[in-house]
């Protein structure tokens, strides 16, 4: 629900701020990067003094916005403005939670209801389909001309959240904007391949072992796909590479749920999950302290694995008692 108070009072301390931070979440993806990258870019067009930060360390696949260039770059002791884009918690900012609170004004702006509101100024609308939606209207009420390389960023920010526009948050609304970007220069071509087309030799062997290690429970409704640091390690792979793998899960006919769990570290997995019609992905990662999104969720846990595997599957099944299919 848009907050006109709440955005009017950003765009009026933008302008009257001279160094200025963003940042997004840790774990990035392409809404964070997209988004944080194309307000980035406006700010530089308003003269201002503008640094960009990421906890991480970027997949190849994102390069095609410029992040390679401009992230991490510079980082000074105090900012006018901290903003905060597509980030519920503010320790989702990693290192960098300690440099918010050291910033004078602290501006979150988030599509996640979940959002802890922990900005000076908070704008949330849940009803958008990304942070890339609410950054392109920011830019546009800030008067900054929307160029090609804005206009890519942005439309990837939706693109990635959407799930290539076939996510249940793709609205009429998100159809109007990519048009207007589109209009403006966006280069849908190299979104698309670079978010989901493009793979590696390496790649396509981690998929290929990944099919092979799919579990089935419930009459196949629940898909569980583990990934080992051996097999990144077989395959010559990193935790990227393992992007949009979950999803495949969904392609079964039967299934409502699919749930990858990733080993990152020894007894240390990062979970994402997907779901289709009734199942809420997003409920299922809240019982452990993540969240997303109804069909795209995704959390963080530590412990041993058969434990974790035991509980995650225990939740889905809740799940599915709960939608009683």
């Amino acid at each position: 629900m848009k907050d006109i108070g709440a955005l009017l009072n950003i765009i009026e301390n933008i302008k009257h701020a001279q160094k200025i931070a963003i940042c997004g979440h840790i774990k990035t993806d392409a809404d964070s990067l997209g988004s944080t990258s194309a307000l980035y870019y406006a700010l530089l067009k308003m003269n201002k003094i503008v640094d960009i930060f990421c906890d991480d360390i970027p997949s190849f696949n994102y390069n095609f916005i410029g992040t390679s260039e401009i992230l991490n770059k510079n980082q000074k002791n105090k900012y006018d403005l901290f903003i905060v884009i597509d980030t519920a918690t503010a320790d989702r900012l990693g290192i960098y939670t300690k440099l918010i609170y050291k910033s004078a004004v602290i501006i979150n702006i988030d599509h996640h209801s979940g959002n802890a509101k922990f900005g000076n100024i908070n704008y949330i609308d849940s009803d958008v389909s990304s942070a890339g939606e609410i950054i392109f209207e920011l830019i546009k009420l800030l008067g900054v001309e929307i160029d090609a390389k804005i206009a890519t960023a942005i439309y990837a920010a939706i693109s990635g959240d959407t799930g290539c526009f076939t996510f249940d948050n793709t609205k009429p609304e998100t159809y109007y904007v990519a048009g207007d970007l589109l209009k403006l220069g966006a280069n849908m071509k190299i979104v698309n391949f670079y978010l989901f087309k493009r793979n590696t030799k390496n790649r396509l062997k981690l998929i290929s072992k990944m099919y092979n290690s799919f579990m089935y429970f419930e009459n196949d409704k629940i898909i569980i796909i583990p990934v080992f640091f051996k097999d990144l390690e077989e395959t010559g792979c990193s935790v990227y590479d393992t992007h949009t793998i979950v999803s495949h899960g969904l392609s079964i006919d039967s299934a409502e749920i699919s749930v990858m769990i990733t080993e990152e570290k020894p007894n240390k997995y990062t979970v994402s999950l997907r779901s289709k019609d009734k199942a809420d992905s997003n409920k299922i990662a809240m019982h452990f302290g993540g969240g997303g999104h109804a069909k795209a969720a995704g959390f963080n846990i530590s412990g041993d694995y058969n434990t974790i595997f035991n509980q995650i599957l225990t939740e889905c099944k809740n799940e599915l008692e709960f939608i009683k299919f």
